[in-house]
């Protein structure tokens, strides 16, 4: 009996040991026992009143445009929520809202006006500029109640944006993230799926916290190639996109951005600290992986800036502290981190930390931006404002 005791003893003891082991490393992977130090952040400044200006997207005349929203009714990280997500959408009072920050003028946000939109919900989350023969266009993914969609807006004016089609898929996708488009295609891009189970149950609880595999990227080719000469039609919803799956089981895959040709694809795979870099086959629109570039921490999205070979990505140092900061944004903050990425296609690229925040002056970032006048342009999740951040590299 006393052996028996001793081994039931050594078996509670080898699991609890175990259990705080996992848990430690856990911890540490997410980069929770990491001593975060301010960088940079002297040269930065708080523009208020932007709530959760999550992405950003420029055309050639250096204005950018930001996608702004309230997303206090996603809650991807918790479970037993008293609503299902469409409910949840359908319940939030404030939508989101896209900003002009004028050329040189960023802390000048300006409301752009959307012309024949009619949909009750507006839940901005990626968004991509396109700027070719067939004019000037964005391209939003929308979190809407009756299902994820992307919406193409045709500019009018610096603060006008028309809406031109909207894309509803045939096969459902749980969770749109971030989007890029193909110039001189039609209208052809890319879109991530960061979730593919509904946020807020225990199913996708499980395959945020376990890290599942089960991110991909579709690619969505345009009906035609003259698709955008088009008139605008009187039905936005169009059809004949033909969307397939080119990349599969990532670990949450996030931002997604691409070389000014067109011919290389980078993305942000938050969880397995990654940015991926793909050769894009033109004919095929097929991706090859060409390496995996270490981003340190868990990393949003992503921006090609105006040099054509710098990759500017907003991350977090503190995933675990995120989600804390995700669920009570007014009561906890969360560090910040910019990063940096030269692509001179060489063996020895690496990423560089461009300013780093404990938290204070600005909370989970989601992207960083820099323009050719100097100015770091900084977005939040949750946070309600952005920064500007002047000389990062000088």
């Amino acid at each position: 009996f006393e052996s028996s005791m001793v081994s039931c003893t050594q078996v509670v003891c080898s699991a609890f040991v175990f259990i705080i082991g996992f848990l430690l490393n856990a911890l540490y992977q997410v980069g929770e026992f990491s001593i975060i130090y301010p960088k940079n952040v002297r040269q930065c400044r708080r523009i208020e009143g932007y709530h959760g200006c999550e992405d950003f997207a420029y055309f050639s005349n250096a204005d950018v445009y930001m996608s702004c929203d309230d997303r206090s009714w996603l809650k991807y990280h918790a479970i037993g929520q008293d609503h299902d997500c469409k409910t949840r959408i359908a319940n939030q009072k404030e939508q989101g809202q896209l900003y002009l920050l004028p050329n040189k003028n960023y802390e000048k946000a300006k409301p752009v006006k959307i012309k024949g939109y009619t949909s009750p919900d507006f839940h901005p989350l990626g968004i991509a500029t396109l700027e070719d023969k067939s004019g000037k266009w964005l391209f939003v993914t929308d979190n809407q109640r009756d299902g994820e969609k992307v919406e193409i807006f045709r500019v009018n004016s610096e603060t006008e944006i028309e809406l031109f089609t909207e894309i509803n898929f045939v096969e459902p996708h749980q969770m749109l993230n971030d989007i890029i488009a193909i110039p001189n295609s039609g209208g052809s891009f890319y879109v991530t799926i960061w979730l593919v189970k509904e946020p807020g149950t225990i199913a996708n609880f499980i395959d945020v916290y376990l890290k599942r595999p089960v991110s991909y990227v579709l690619f969505c080719e345009s009906p035609s190639k003259d698709f955008l000469n088009k008139p605008i039609p009187k039905d936005k919803t169009s059809f004949g996109w033909n969307c397939r799956k080119v990349i599969q089981g990532l670990r949450m895959i996030n931002g997604i951005t691409r070389s000014e040709d067109a011919k290389k694809i980078y993305m942000a795979e938050t969880q397995a600290k990654s940015m991926n870099i793909y050769d894009r086959d033109t004919a095929t629109n097929e991706l090859t992986l060409r390496k995996k570039v270490h981003t340190i921490s868990g990393c949003d999205n992503l921006e090609m800036s105006e040099d054509g070979k710098t990759i500017y990505l907003g991350c977090h140092p503190k995933a675990l502290t995120f989600q804390f900061h995700a669920a009570y944004p007014e009561s906890i903050v969360a560090p910040s981190r910019i990063l940096k990425f030269t692509d001179n296609d060489r063996d020895d690229d690496k990423m560089e930390i461009v300013m780093v925040s404990t938290g204070e002056i600005l909370s989970g970032s989601s992207l960083g931006i820099r323009m050719s006048d100097g100015t770091l342009i900084v977005g939040s999740v949750h946070d309600d404002c952005y920064l500007l951040c002047k000389d990062q590299d000088q």
